[in-house]
């Protein structure tokens, strides 16, 4: 088996071994094929769902791992080729592909905190090769129109097939060592009836079944269970008529604990964050 190791110049953030030929991986190829959502995400059950790739079960591999493994996620997701290779190679493929990712997203920082949101936009991709996307890191706050449209623009672009990472943490009345990033999940998509959104290029793009009722939902990767959680979108989003109490309630399973959204990293120029004053 090859090793996860990043290129001598630190560029690339994963290898893996690829047939001659073989080009850049599409989301559907990788969805519906060999990635690690690949049938999660058609269920009608309340989930949640437990991501494998083969024996390998998607859970971070410590404490302080919630970024390279939703990372590790993300690329996996992306790219079917490095899928059967994590596949293939069981736990220790996958603990190792969040070595590299740690090493890649957290130059210069300590190991004990976890990633930072700007490391972890450096080394996020979605796809393989020179087409693979790319993300930005925006800094959020959920209680503000701003911050609103921000989560309104991650939810477009899962429902257009790419991936959204999103910390998430507490709030100051929880103390302040809570109102910062304290974990990463991943918006994998948004199920529920097309909408089209000025965020995401071309027509817009249905997601997975939604719910009997209509209501759009977002599915939800959270790296200490290793399992998608279905959310509410209208509890996932601040302002949506759910009260306080009970989206934060919904809020909690699917992202680890936490009830807010604190920072984004939205895939390349496309879904840049939408501009405005905080209000």
């Amino acid at each position: 088996m090859a090793r996860l190791l990043p290129d001598r110049d630190g560029r690339a953030p994963l290898t893996a071994p690829r047939p001659p030929g073989a080009g850049p991986a599409t989301a559907e190829r990788a969805w519906h094929g060999t990635g690690p959502f690949a049938g999660v995400l058609d269920g009608t059950a309340a989930g949640p769902w437990p991501v494998r790739l083969g024996a390998a079960r998607l859970v971070q591999a410590d404490a302080s791992s919630c970024g390279p493994a939703v990372l590790g996620a993300l690329a996996l997701a992306g790219d079917p080729v490095l899928a059967r290779h994590v596949r293939d190679g069981g736990p220790d493929a996958w603990r190792a592909l969040q070595v590299v990712l740690r090493r890649r997203a957290g130059r210069a920082w300590p190991g004990a905190l976890g990633t930072p949101p700007w490391g972890a936009a450096r080394a996020a991709r979605f796809g393989a090769g020179p087409d693979a996307t790319r993300y930005r890191s925006v800094l959020l706050d959920d209680a503000t129109a701003r911050g609103q449209r921000v989560l309104a623009a991650a939810g477009a672009r899962a429902r257009a097939g790419t991936p959204v990472p999103l910390y998430v943490g507490g709030d100051l009345a929880t103390g302040v060592a809570t109102a910062v990033p304290r974990h990463v999940v991943l918006l994998v998509a948004v199920a529920g009836p097309a909408v089209a959104d000025p965020a995401v290029a071309g027509p817009a793009v249905a997601g997975p079944a939604g719910p009997p009722d209509g209501g759009d939902v977002w599915h939800v990767y959270e790296p200490s269970s290793g399992a998608v959680h279905r959310l509410p979108a209208d509890a996932a989003l601040p302002g949506r008529g759910v009260p306080g109490r009970a989206a934060r309630a919904a809020r909690r399973p699917a992202l680890g604990g936490w009830t807010r959204f604190c920072w984004a990293l939205l895939p390349g120029r496309a879904a840049a964050a939408p501009r405005g004053p905080e209000r």
